[in-house]
């Protein structure tokens, strides 16, 4: 599995602005059978613990990591209490967030917006996450165009859809 592009919006990019709450990007349900995640915390809700590193499209030299630090992807919800609604998070840690916001303001360039597109590679395994956040085009309309499903029937800026490898920039 190479990864996914999602569409970002508002709720993805709290972190981003410093809002309160834990601070995640929602993933398609659809990629949960695709990462291996095992049960973890008091409700035993399926996790994978990985690294991050991520970047901006409009300063890829420059990367913001997670270093030992690792964050999660959870599928709140599906523990050993089931909920009446399951969603795929990838939580953010506030150091990547932080980052991204930083490396924006000291390069000069768009930080992240609703409507922007994110990549996100999965290596060793999916225990270690790479992420692109694209803020312009062609290479934001670019991973748009891969957007080709919707993770919420009800709200057509959920896009997402499969990242082949070799469409992002080399690291």
């Amino acid at each position: 599995m190479a990864g996914i592009v999602k569409i970002l919006s508002e709720q993805d990019l709290k972190g981003l602005r410093g809002e309160r709450g834990t601070a995640y990007i929602a993933l398609p349900r659809a990629l949960a059978p695709h990462v291996p995640m095992r049960p973890a915390g008091k409700n035993r809700e399926p996790r994978l613990d990985v690294a991050v590193e991520a970047r901006l499209d409009t300063a890829p030299d420059d990367t913001v990591m997670s270093g030992t630090a690792t964050t999660n992807i959870t599928h709140v919800g599906m523990g050993e209490r089931r909920t009446g609604h399951a969603d795929l998070r990838f939580n953010i840690l506030t150091a990547v967030s932080r980052g991204i916001v930083a490396l924006a303001a000291r390069r000069d360039v768009a930080e992240p917006a609703g409507g922007d597109t994110l990549a996100v590679e999965f290596l060793d395994e999916g225990r270690f996450v790479r992420a692109t956040f694209a803020t312009r085009d062609p290479f934001r309309d670019q991973l748009r165009q891969l957007c080709t499903e919707l993770d919420d029937a009800e709200d057509p800026t959920s896009g997402w859809g499969w990242l082949p490898a070799g469409v992002v920039p080399p690291w």
